[in-house]
Formats: C-alpha cells, sequence, structure tokens
C-alpha cells in the first residue's frame, strides 16, 4: 500500500495534480509512522516528496512542518544527503522559513564531503542566495561563509556537471548575487538562459522563475511590450497547469500593469481578484502584496486616508525585518500628503541620516530603489531641502532606470521623475528641468498616465517661479489636466486644479 501510493503520488506531481500527490504522499507517511516505524529512511524520503507537493499547493505551513521532520528523521539515522536535501528544499517555502532554518541548511552542509555533486552545488547556490538576505549579518551564522565566493563555486560545479536544472539553480542564485541590482543587462542575459534551460528540460516552475526575471529586467529598462509578452507567457502557463500560486502572481501583475495604463478600475478589479486567489496560493505573501498595490491605487482615488490604520500597525511591526523600510517609506508618503509635515520629516530623517555614506543599507535590494523614491516623493512634498541632496546623490546612479519593487507588485515610474522633484526642492532649475525632461520622455514611451500628469504638474510648479515661463507651466498643467480628465484621476485633477489656481493665478496680471 505504501509502495502504491508513493507512486501514485509521483505519478500525480508528473501530471502536476499536486493537491491530489499530497494527498497521497500524506496517507503514505501515516502508514509508515502506524505500521513500518523502523523504515526511517524510507519516512525521511516520504516525508520531502510531501513537503515538495504541499510547497506546489501553496501549503506553506504544512510544507515547513513535513520538510522539518524529514531533517530530524535523516538526521537520526545518519543520512547526510537526505538531510541537506531536505534543509536545502526548506529555504524553497516561500515567507515561512526563519533563519534558524537557514542554520539548519548550513549544519548540514558543513557535514557534505567536499567533492562535485549535483547536490553540494545546490547547496552551496542556495546559502549563498539566502547570505544575501537583510539581517543574515546579524545571526550567529554570518563571517562563516563568503556568498560571491559561494555563488561562483556552486556555478562552476555546476557548469562542470553539466546538468542543466543545476545550473538553472545557480544562475537563478548568480543573479542576486553575482549581478549588481542596476546590471540589468548582465541579469536579464542570466534569466534568459534559465528560459533556454527551462524551455530545454521541461519544467514549468523554472520557466515561471526565469519570465518573472525577464518582466522584472523589462519593466526596470522601461521596455513594457516586451515585459507584456512574459506576462502573456506566465499567464499561458498558469493557465495550462492550473497552478494556484502562478495564477495568483500572474494577477498581481495584471493588477500592476493596468495601473500604469491608468485604469483604476480594471486594476482595482484585478487586485480584488488576486486577494482572493492569494488566500489560498500564498496566505503570507498575498495580504501584504494586497496592501502596498492598495496604497498606490487609494492614493490616486484621493481616499488614502482610508489605509493610515493599516499602515501604522504594518509600520511597527515589520519594523527590524526585510520589508520595515518600505511599510515606513510609504507612511511617510501618506504624512506628507495629509499635511503633516512633522510625522513626515521624522521618519524621513530616521532614514535618510545627512553625512550618511549608504542609505538604507539593510533594504532588499530590489525594495531599495522603491524606499528612496517614497522619501523622495515625501521629501519633495513637505520642500525638505536638508535631506533631498542625500537622496539626490544616493539616487542619481540610477538615473536611467525605471522602479518596479519585488516581483512588479508595483510600477513607481522612472528615477528622472523624482531627481526632478528633489532638484526643484534644491532650487537647482536647471538640473531639475533636465531630469524632468528625461522623465516626460521616459513616461510618453512607456504610456504612464498617472505618472505622466505628477511630473508635468511638478515642472510646472518649478517654472511657474520664472515670468518668463509662465506660459510653459500653463501648457505643462492644461496637459495634466487632460490627462487626469480623461483617465478619471481624482487625485491628479485635484492637485492640478489647485496648481492653476495659486502656482498661475498669483502671477497674472
Amino acid at each position: 500500500a505504501i509502495d502504491y501510493l508513493t507512486q501514485a503520488g509521483a505519478q500525480a506531481m508528473a501530471q502536476v495534480a499536486y493537491a491530489e500527490a499530497a494527498d497521497q504522499f500524506n496517507h503514505a507517511v501515516e502508514l509508515l509512522e502506524r505500521i513500518l516505524p523502523e523504515r526511517r529512511a524510507q519516512l525521511a524520503d516520504t516525508l520531502l516528496l510531501l513537503g515538495r507537493a504541499q510547497m506546489a499547493t501553496g501549503e506553506a505551513g504544512d510544507a515547513r512542518a513535513s520538510l522539518l521532520r524529514s531533517v530530524d528523521v535523516a538526521g537520526e539515522i545518519g543520512a547526510i544527503e537526505r538531510r541537506a536535501t531536505a534543509a536545502m528544499e526548506l529555504m524553497d517555502v516561500a515567507q515561512a522559513f526563519t533563519f534558524e532554518d537557514i542554520g539548519v541548511l548550513q549544519r548540514a552542509f558543513s557535514d557534505m564531503p567536499n567533492q562535485d555533486s549535483q547536490l553540494r552545488a545546490r547547496v552551496m547556490s542556495r546559502l549563498a542566495l539566502l547570505m544575501t538576505l537583510p539581517g543574515f549579518d546579524r545571526t550567529p551564522h554570518a563571517g562563516e561563509l563568503d556568498a560571491k565566493q559561494l555563488a561562483t563555486e556552486a556555478l562552476a560545479m555546476a557548469r562542470r556537471i553539466d546538468e542543466p536544472a543545476i545550473i538553472a539553480e545557480a544562475l537563478r542564485t548568480a543573479y542576486d548575487v553575482l549581478a549588481a541590482y542596476e546590471d540589468v543587462d548582465q541579469r536579464l542575459a542570466i534569466a534568459t538562459e534559465m528560459l533556454s534551460l527551462a524551455e530545454r528540460i521541461g519544467s514549468p516552475q523554472l520557466e515561471f522563475i526565469a519570465r518573472s526575471l525577464r518582466v522584472i529586467a523589462f519593466l526596470l529598462t522601461g521596455r513594457v511590450d516586451e515585459a507584456d509578452r512574459e506576462i502573456a507567457a506566465y499567464e499561458a502557463i498558469a493557465t495550462t497547469y492550473h497552478l494556484p500560486f502562478n495564477f495568483w502572481s500572474v494577477t498581481t501583475k495584471k493588477a500592476m500593469r493596468a495601473f500604469m495604463r491608468g485604469d483604476l478600475t480594471t486594476s482595482e478589479s484585478l487586485m480584488e481578484r488576486a486577494r482572493a486567489l492569494g488566500q489560498r496560493a500564498d496566505p503570507d505573501l498575498s495580504p501584504v502584496t494586497y496592501v502596498w498595490q492598495s496604497f498606490f491605487l487609494r492614493r490616486e482615488q484621493d481616499r488614502l486616508g482610508e489605509l493610515e490604520a493599516t499602515l501604522t500597525a504594518e509600520a511597527d511591526a515589520h519594523r527590524t525585518d526585510w520589508s520595515g523600510t518600505f511599510w515606513q517609506g510609504l507612511l511617510a508618503v501618506l504624512y506628507a500628503d495629509s499635511g503633516r509635515f512633522e510625522q513626515a520629516s521624522a521618519i524621513i530623517s530616521e532614514l535618510v541620516a545627512p553625512g550618511a555614506g549608504a542609505i538604507l543599507p539593510d533594504t532588499v535590494s530590489s525594495f531599495r530603489l522603491a524606499v528612496l523614491a517614497l522619501l523622495a516623493d515625501a521629501c519633495a512634498t513637505i520642500d525638505d531641502d536638508t535631506h533631498a541632496p542625500i537622496l539626490v546623490t544616493a539616487m542619481e546612479p540610477h538615473a536611467h532606470m525605471f522602479i518596479s519593487p519585488g516581483n512588479n507588485l508595483a510600477f513607481l515610474g522612472p528615477v528622472s521623475h523624482y531627481l526632478g522633484r528633489l532638484l526643484a526642492t534644491m532650487k537647482e532649475r536647471a538640473r531639475a528641468e533636465s531630469q524632468f525632461r528625461a522623465a516626460l520622455e521616459a513616461e510618453a514611451r512607456t504610456v504612464t498616465p498617472i505618472l505622466r500628469t505628477q511630473t508635468l504638474g511638478a515642472y510646472a510648479g518649478l517654472l511657474a517661479g520664472s515670468d518668463d515661463r509662465l506660459g510653459d507651466a500653463q501648457h505643462l498643467l492644461d496637459e495634466a489636466n487632460e490627462l487626469a480628465v480623461r483617465f478619471n484621476l481624482p487625485r491628479a485633477t485635484r492637485i492640478v486644479r489647485s496648481l492653476q489656481r495659486s502656482r498661475i493665478a498669483c502671477h497674472s496680471p
């Protein structure tokens, strides 16, 4: 019965029927524990299979429990490879593993023989990737290994072994560890090689990862048509295999793209659909993503105050983890928008210390630029010329890029928009104009009307301070007003008309 259940589970996994596979493996585990408890190696293997199936169905908590039990059982019988395999796959449990779990993997790695093997290459890749997490440097495991050295050795070993799946995993680590965030071309090349390997070995899960990474690279360079093709391909695979997590993920991407196009109604509808899908697919990550996406939507609907209690609670709850600075950045924007300049300034001062050589060093690389953008937005709104120069210095190396944090949960537009607003705050008119012109060109290329209205308004505000440029300022505001009305953008409409009344009218003869 155990053999048949295990075979049935393996067949279900091959057919991407993950829920059925989890049921079969779970029954096999129950029989092993109740009738044949002496078969410890078989129990460890079956628990590993169960954990994989539970991960595929999005049952993160159950998957973590099964994999930890597999690690323990393998450790009891001194099965080094079984223990390392289960410990490594424990790291695949999205939003559920802990730094203590990383210690489990590190201890398993230390017991492995120092020779080429598929498993050793995979473990090195995974450890290197985990070591880039914010906060890892404060754990008991910090300093024992070097992430870049591990990633380099893992990729070299994978290429020596010449197994496509192992090379793909090492490339995934290289994407984050060996290629800097701003090296978009290098990251795109890595993701493209991963996609080629995924198609070669017929791995839908690897193809999901590769296409997601390509979407990120395309959006960071403003190549929205290519990003759309990747999203469509991603959705086609999710539809073919009926995978809940990937249905949720692609729906969040489509909500983000609808927002980019200025279609608030469709974006909100997709966000609500993603919220429902995420309750089953990833109950830990999906509520956070929903709130983050809601922030940008509610802001443009002029309803941001509805989220204040949630943002305040989450910013306090996550102050010490990897997402803490992002929550703080959102809260700073809310305070600035609602006229509470002292509270916004307090957050900016906390995160941007004058004279600091590095800003936000503990922030995940894909979120760091987004946090800088949020702080720049708040800084410009409250006219904070003390911290503006520090933010300009931090953002200028990325002036050619666009901002899309995390796994495409939002699109914050070109970096040049934020540099323009900061430089305007610093009264550096010529440099600000240059950045605003670059932003308008980038927003036209990516067809992002919400962001364009913001740039037009900020640029007009800069020009309105000069009598010889009032005509130019009025022209910019007229275009901003037309966009705001055409796309039914409540916040943009209010701001543009306020600018028309105050900044332009005060200079009228």
